[in-house]
């Protein structure tokens, strides 16, 4: 009598479980974004970012608070170079979707257009770079795109500041969000629809003193989403095709400091509390309801993001 493991139906059936195994291990496997262990979600990180506009002094105005409010979530800044000509830059824009994703209350982004592959096709209704985010795309020695900065920082075994392999992304800034920031930074705006002039305060309140050799810098940039226009796309079988309604988020439109930021040269003792104004007149084309500010304070020496801020505009 034949052992039972070796009918012929039994072995076929076992054949086609392995075949059905071997097909579906074999399936492409997308890139993991590494964020296995994140911080304690903090559900009170949106309302310790927040002041009202009515709470700023709405000019440059120095003063020490006797006051200093709880620390604020850390906020991380990422700062993505791209460009239409990129056809691998729609990943990059969807590894950073995702971050964003994860923690909307933590994540700020900006999607900076420099580089050779930015130079704008005949058919986009617009060229995406500008100067500023030019000088960035030097001071963080980009060498290709996509790549992003993580809170300006170069981590070690990195050779620059700016990230090529966007797996790591998440990673960095997961490491960047167990930090306390010494600093809060708040941010809110006034907006003219007749006139289009966009005021935006920024507060800095520091909570810990820091020697005056420390320097500290402040930048603002504004960023638009939702801008549909042409973009290079990968399609399968390994090649591309310029996509004319692609949508782009966060993309850097101004920034209303020098993209080296302004010095706050003050004396900072705990306490101490530094207001900014800043001010722009929309372009008409510009939808204003799809724009965020993003505020930060950085080491003028390294560079680091200590915290940020960021505000979605909305017509009031």
């Amino acid at each position: 009598m034949k052992s039972p493991l070796f009918r012929p139906h039994f072995f076929a059936s076992a054949l086609f479980v392995a075949l059905l195994f071997f097909v579906s291990a074999c399936e492409e496997i997308p890139p993991l974004i590494d964020f296995s262990e994140p911080p304690p979600i903090d559900l009170t990180c949106s309302d310790k970012g927040k002041l009202a506009a009515s709470e700023f002094s709405k000019t440059n105005t120095d003063f020490v608070s006797s006051e200093l409010p709880e620390a604020q979530c850390k906020m991380v800044l990422i700062e993505e170079f791209s460009g239409v000509r990129c056809v691998n830059c729609p990943a990059g824009h969807e590894t950073t979707a995702q971050i964003l994703e994860s923690r909307p209350d933590e994540i700020a982004a900006v999607t900076i257009h420099a580089g050779f592959l930015s130079e704008p096709y005949a058919e986009n209704k617009e060229d995406y770079v500008i100067e500023v985010g030019t000088s960035l795309y030097d001071l963080f020695q980009t060498i290709a795109v996509p790549a992003a900065a993580v809170d300006r920082v170069k981590y070690e075994g990195e050779d620059f500041v700016s990230l090529i392999n966007r797996n790591v992304w998440s990673g960095k800034a997961n490491e960047r969000l167990q930090l306390t920031p010494p600093v809060n930074v708040y941010t809110n705006f006034e907006y003219n629809p007749s006139t289009r002039e966009l005021q935006v305060f920024v507060r800095a309140h520091y909570l810990k003193a820091f020697d005056a050799s420390e320097g500290h810098l402040m930048s603002v940039s504004l960023s638009e989403s939702h801008i549909v226009d042409h973009q290079l796309i990968p399609v399968a079988g390994g090649s591309s095709t310029v996509q004319a309604d692609y949508v782009h988020n966060h993309v850097l439109r101004a920034m209303l400091t020098p993209a080296s930021g302004i010095s706050l040269d003050v004396d900072r003792v705990a306490g101490t509390v530094i207001d900014r104004v800043f001010s722009i007149t929309l372009p008409d084309h510009w939808k204003v309801e799809e724009m965020e500010i993003i505020a930060f304070v950085h080491d003028a020496t390294s560079n680091h993001v200590l915290q940020a801020a960021k505000k979605h505009i909305e017509e009031q």
